[in-house]
């Protein structure tokens, strides 16, 4: 089970770096992952 989390949070941190890195603002960054989040439940 620790494992699969540690991969979910992997994947979150990769794609907040992906969202930053195409020049979104790391407080709209956040807001991105939230609004993912709500598709991947």
């Amino acid at each position: 089970m620790t494992q699969k989390c540690d991969d979910i949070n992997k994947f979150w941190q990769k794609f907040q770096k992906t969202v930053i890195d195409s020049g979104v603002s790391g407080a709209m960054a956040i807001y991105h992952i939230k609004w993912a989040k709500k598709f991947a439940a």
